[in-house]
């Protein structure tokens, strides 16, 4: 009994810290995003006060999921479910987001295979 649970610790700490190439570049990417877009605050492009807000408020619309543009049809809100996942509202959520990625994401696709676990990371 204890020796088998040796076994699953053991296998759980390679699955941590071994590789795992989709759920790195999973964080990666939303990173990027999240720095290059409005909600960080990082751009002086965006400006700040109102017009930041504004320019949060129309990058969450375009790139995020707006459900009666969704179900109306609009071609520009077909992809918005794939781009929504890189969509992040301030530092917090983006931080939590990639911890919990991070600790689940590692040993998921480890278990799932990497083109599985990509693939129900869009589903």
């Amino acid at each position: 009994m204890i020796s088998n649970w040796r076994v699953t610790v053991g296998g759980a700490g390679r699955a941590l810290w071994g590789p795992a190439p989709v759920t790195y570049g999973l964080i990666a990417l939303c990173s990027v995003v999240f720095v290059i877009g409005p909600a960080s605050g990082l751009d002086p492009a965006y400006g700040s006060g109102d017009a930041a807000l504004a320019a949060q408020r129309a990058w969450f619309h375009r790139w995020g999921v707006v459900p009666a543009e969704l179900f109306e049809g609009s071609p520009s809100a077909a992809l918005t479910p794939a781009t929504a996942l890189f969509v992040h509202g301030s530092w917090v959520h983006l931080l939590g987001n990639m911890l919990f990625l991070y600790v689940f994401g590692v040993m998921t696709e480890e278990r799932m295979g990497r083109v599985q676990f990509l693939l129900s990371a869009y589903t």
